[in-house]
């Protein structure tokens, strides 16, 4: 894979910054698409009988990847929460101490200044 590619890759993966944008966006993609698929159905029913079905079988495949994909996303978010917050303390000179114990899966972060 490229190392642009990656990086992208990896910007929208821990960039909530950019997470953010890029679903604003896809939001207005909604609407537009929602507008234009009203307008067909209303003023075109033969061409939307003819497209209809597979628009809507796409739509389904879309959906179910994007549940999915939701549930990665999240999944590797919880498995690398710890090393994200090192490596964003590092970056803006924060100690983290962390406390969980054994019976309780729930990370308590102390954020403190780190010592000049």
């Amino acid at each position: 894979m490229n190392d642009w590619l990656k990086r992208v890759i990896r910007t929208f993966e821990t960039n909530p910054n950019w997470q953010y944008k890029f679903h604003l966006a896809a939001m207005m993609f909604w609407i537009v698409n929602f507008i234009v698929g009203t307008i067909v159905v209303l003023r075109y029913p033969a061409m939307w009988l003819s497209i209809g079905v597979y628009y809507v079988f796409a739509l389904s495949i879309y959906a179910n990847w994007t549940s999915d994909y939701t549930a990665v996303s999240a999944t590797l978010a919880a498995m690398h929460a710890e090393r994200i917050l090192e490596e964003l303390a590092a970056r803006e000179g924060v100690v983290l101490a962390t406390d969980s114990s054994p019976s309780d899966t729930t990370f308590h972060i102390v954020a403190e200044q780190a010592p000049e």
